[in-house]
């Protein structure tokens, strides 16, 4: 969770302007959510739905998609 920042400083960004896209719910979106970052999950990998009620609020990703795909078409319709 502490590399995200630096990442995103380096960047030129602000957390609030980054948004953190990830498989795990223990690794990518809770450093996201620690960060500041809207967090976005995809159940294309290790976490999905149904693996929620396994994990504290601070490991929810704010948007939770199957697929990228269906993140892209859903914010592009």
């Amino acid at each position: 969770p502490d590399g995200i920042l630096p990442i995103i400083a380096q960047l030129g960004m602000k957390p609030e302007d980054t948004v953190v896209i990830g498989d795990r719910f223990s690794t990518d979106i809770l450093g996201g959510n620690r960060a500041g970052c809207t967090t976005v999950g995809v159940e294309t990998g290790i976490h999905t739905r149904a693996d929620l009620d396994k994990f504290p609020p601070d490991h929810h990703p704010t948007h939770i998609f199957s697929t990228l795909d269906e993140m892209i078409s859903q914010h592009l319709s």
